[in-house]
């Protein structure tokens, strides 16, 4: 997408969101009467609410028609509130705002139609936002009949929502990351970007299914179109490229993989430190280099030991046994990493996590095998 149209979508958005802020607080037929303070909290209280509701409702269109779809929930966050599916119970939870204030994530199980399903799933979120968009405009239609103070809290419904309905409609690009437009559109031309994710999404499903990442077939991860590096299709392809040869054994292959996603301007955040900690296990895993495993976790430390998975826990592990050469003590982290590995939606990487720990806890002593010497 051309960064003029880009520019013109936003510009767009935010001059039609302000407009429509100016037209809510002018259009009441009540006189306001009192502390116009108060009313302005009113107004700042009911920004922040329709936000939130404009995200829970935009993430659940999603989760909505994914499952219609034929994809599986996995998690949701709406602001603060996280939701994750684990052991086939929802669990709830709160978590710092990111990048983005709403965000879904589904599994596919089907690859037939793959391409097309997700496209509607994208689709549920915008259907979503615009169902609140149109609700939101009857406080305006009745403003006369409602008290000030309710109308005050109500009159930001409107404005908020159109800004979230145009900021996911109008195709847009932000650091990397296309909007649900842009991404509808993408699969709707079926675009090179869009092919490159239709493979990722079926290689998903076969995960899912319980195949190894190196039993994957290999069309969907080698016969792709060749896109932008920076394009998160290409990265989430590169990642199960790395998945696959690591599993196969084939670690020249693996950090050249590796490397080349390390090296992808504007990777984001999460990809960037979840491929960096695989830089770590390399260095202590593969290539046993103690100086670039120590700077690698230098700046990992607090990711490494925060961000508990089984990725993560194995990582871990490999710094602790072949680096530091640690191999007693260590039963809590290989339960962690068993407990992490059940609760992983996609069989095929469970497993595959479960056969890369299996070397590092070959050459670990456990209590007792300790007492029987």
């Amino acid at each position: 997408m051309s960064r003029k149209w880009n520019f013109i979508n936003n510009v767009l958005s935010l001059g039609l969101t302000i407009g429509l802020i100016f037209l809510s607080a002018t259009v009441n037929k009540n006189p306001y009467s009192g502390d116009m303070a108060g009313y302005i909290a009113l107004y700042v209280v009911g920004a922040i609410i329709f936000g939130i509701l404009n995200t829970l409702f935009h993430e659940l269109g999603h989760v909505i028609s994914g499952k219609i779809r034929g994809f599986k929930f996995y998690s949701m966050t709406v602001w603060f509130f996280h939701f994750k599916k684990e052991n086939g119970k929802i669990n709830f939870g709160f978590n710092w705002i990111g990048n983005e204030a709403g965000y879904t994530e589904m599994i596919p199980t089907r690859k037939e139609t793959v391409g097309k399903d997700f496209m509607k799933m994208t689709l549920g979120g915008i259907n979503a936002s615009l169902i609140l968009t149109i609700i939101s405009i009857l406080p305006i239609i009745f403003n006369a009949y409602l008290p000030i103070k309710v109308f005050a809290l109500l009159a930001m419904g409107l404005p908020v929502s159109v800004y979230f309905f145009l900021g996911s409609v109008l195709p847009m690009i932000s650091d990397g990351v296309k909007n649900d437009g842009l991404t509808a559109l993408s699969y709707h031309r079926r675009d090179e970007s869009s092919r490159v994710g239709e493979s990722v999404l079926k290689a998903q499903a076969d995960l899912y299914a319980g195949v190894l990442p190196k039993d994957l077939n290999e069309e969907l991860l080698f016969t792709v179109p060749q896109i932008m590096e920076d394009d998160l299709n290409f990265v989430a392809l590169l990642d199960l490229r790395y998945a696959y040869y690591l599993d196969k054994g084939d670690y020249e292959n693996a950090v050249k993989v590796n490397e080349r996603l390390l090296a992808i301007d504007r990777l984001p955040k999460q990809y960037y430190l979840s491929v960096l900690a695989e830089s770590l296990y390399i260095y202590s895993a593969i290539n046993k280099n103690e100086e670039k495993a120590e700077e690698t976790l230098y700046d990992l430390d607090k990711y490494i030991n925060s961000v508990n998975t089984a990725q993560n826990i194995r990582i871990k592990l490999a710094y602790l046994i072949e680096i530091l050469g640690e191999t007693s003590g260590l039963e809590m982290f290989f339960d962690k990493a068993e407990r992490e590995c059940k609760k992983m939606p996609l069989k095929g990487v469970a497993d595959y996590e479960r056969n890369l720990i299996a070397p590092l806890k070959a050459k670990a002593v456990f209590e007792t095998e300790t007492e029987e010497q």
